[in-house]
C-alpha cells in the first residue's frame, strides 16, 4: 500500500511540474506575441507623401498619397480611380473629394477625416463605421 501510495504521489508531482511548466511556456508566448504587433505598429510616419494604404475589408479599396500634402488617389471598388487633395498632420488627416463627391457619396462624405498609428490608417463613414488600412511595403 505505502509503494502505491509513493508511486501515486510521484505521478502526481511529475503531472504538477509538466502542468507548470506548459503554462509558463503558454505565458511566455502570449507576452512575446503581444509585444512583437506594439513594437511593428509604432512608427507613423512623418508623412504620407508616396505611401500606399489597401484596405482590410475590401479588395481594390486602396489609397495612395503622391504628393506632399496635395494629391491623393482613390481606387474605390467599381468606381476606378477618384482624385482628391489631402492634409496631414501627424497622426491626423483630412481627405477631400470636392468634384467627385457623386463617386463616393453613398459611403463617404466629400470630407474625411481620419487618423494614422503605425502602419494602419483608419477612415470613419457616414454611418460611423471604421474602415482600418493597412500600410503596403514594397
Amino acid at each position: 500500500m505505502r509503494k502505491k501510495l509513493l508511486e501515486f504521489a510521484n505521478k502526481s508531482n511529475i503531472k504538477n511540474m509538466f502542468k507548470s511548466s506548459l503554462m509558463a511556456v503558454m505565458l511566455t508566448l502570449i507576452y512575446s506575441c503581444s509585444k512583437d504587433e506594439e513594437t511593428t505598429n509604432s512608427q507613423t510616419p512623418d508623412n504620407l507623401y508616396q505611401t500606399e494604404w489597401t484596405c482590410t475589408e475590401i479588395e481594390a479599396f486602396d489609397l495612395y498619397f503622391s504628393n506632399p500634402n496635395t494629391q491623393v488617389s482613390m481606387w474605390y471598388p467599381q468606381q476606378s480611380l477618384i482624385l482628391g487633395t489631402y492634409k496631414y498632420t501627424k497622426p491626423n488627416f483630412t481627405l477631400n473629394f470636392a468634384g467627385q463627391c457623386s463617386k463616393i457619396e453613398n459611403m463617404f462624405n466629400c470630407e474625411i477625416k481620419g487618423v494614422v498609428e503605425g502602419n494602419t490608417l483608419k477612415v470613419t463613414d457616414k454611418n460611423g463605421k471604421d474602415w482600418k488600412f493597412v500600410r503596403k511595403i514594397d
